[in-house]
């Protein structure tokens, strides 16, 4: 997978996820101190235009790396019972994340 074109898809989603009215905090985590002063700034924004547009965009780029609705409608695909969607999620992470 290659990375974005843009850092800010993580700011963008807390943004996101602050907007929606059932959730009243995010759990965040950072690599770098200079993520501390992005998801500072982003928690005290509304959700831009542009912010969807970078959600979107790397929507598009992971399409498929990872399991998107989590309804579990897979495990029974598995016949030694390996948790997919919990594999999927680990691979997403590791190629995203290093």
């Amino acid at each position: 997978m290659r990375p974005l074109a843009t850092s800010s898809s993580s700011p963008a989603a807390l943004e996101w996820a602050l907007a929606n009215r059932d959730v009243s905090c995010a759990v965040i985590s950072f690599f770098e101190l200079q993520h501390v002063d992005e998801y500072l700034a982003a928690s005290g924004q509304r959700l831009s235009d542009e912010d969807i547009a970078v959600l979107r965009e790397y929507d598009r780029q992971i399409a498929g790396s990872c399991c998107g609705p989590h309804c579990g409608a897979c495990l029974s695909s598995c016949p030694v019972g390996v948790e997919i969607p919990t594999r999927m999620r680990d691979a997403h992470d590791l190629l995203t994340l290093g």
